[in-house]
């Protein structure tokens, strides 16, 4: 029997977990999406680390939990105060061996090529908001990269913000639901493509929002 498991309840993904001898429920905010499940994942595994070895802190994964009053814990929330640079080099890091070398350093060229150049890239993450993200689009567009390429750079800012959102040490607004594309954007994939393609020809790039 798995001492952690991923869940999904009326589309909204859940962590089910063995605690005190009973099964505990905890819902991590997110939607169930192929991208967000592989964001959840990688926390179900930590959980069930933390169980097996003995040093699972429900206080600290769960901060804001309702079932700390049920338990008879005191919640210990403290919002943290995370540059999005830092804890986006962070989850690279811890990527790394889940993923091929290859993969990696894809991730690692896009991160460094448009995603940590922008403005938002020096502020808390918990203070990036829509309006952060339409101004990357736009100079992505500026830059030539096509929709293609844009949707690529947006669905790997998802599953940051999405890893980021899961870890609740702080609580962000920019959630997916600044990152959805046009009705005419092609399918945000959930894979890296091949690395050229980043660097693509430039052409009229298909109608992209953010709501």
């Amino acid at each position: 029997m798995r001492l952690a498991k991923l869940e999904s309840d009326h589309g909204r993904l859940l962590v089910t977990f063995q605690y005190r001898s009973l099964r505990r429920r905890e819902y991590v905010g997110l939607k169930d999406t192929r991208e967000n499940r592989r964001a959840a994942a990688g926390i179900v595994r930590e959980i069930e680390l933390e169980i097996a070895s003995g040093k699972f802190d429900y206080r600290a994964r769960f901060p804001t939990s309702r079932n700390l009053v049920r338990l008879g814990l005191q919640s210990t929330f403290v919002p943290e105060q995370t540059v999005f640079r830092d804890f986006a080099l962070r989850w690279l890091e811890e990527l790394r061996p889940t993923v091929a070398r290859s993969t990696a350093y894809g991730y690692g060229r896009l991160l460094v090529a448009y995603i940590l150049p922008s403005s938002f890239a020096t502020k808390n993450i918990d203070a990036v908001h829509d309006g952060d993200i339409k101004r990357l689009i736009a100079e992505l567009q500026t830059k030539g990269l096509g929709s293609r390429s844009i949707n690529i750079v947006i669905a790997r800012l998802r599953t940051i913000f999405s890893t980021a959102k899961i870890r609740k040490s702080f609580r962000t607004r920019s959630s997916s639901r600044h990152f959805r594309s046009g009705p005419r954007a092609p399918a945000i994939r959930s894979t890296l493509l091949p690395a050229t393609v980043l660097w693509e020809e430039p052409r009229t790039p298909t109608r992209i929002c953010c709501r």
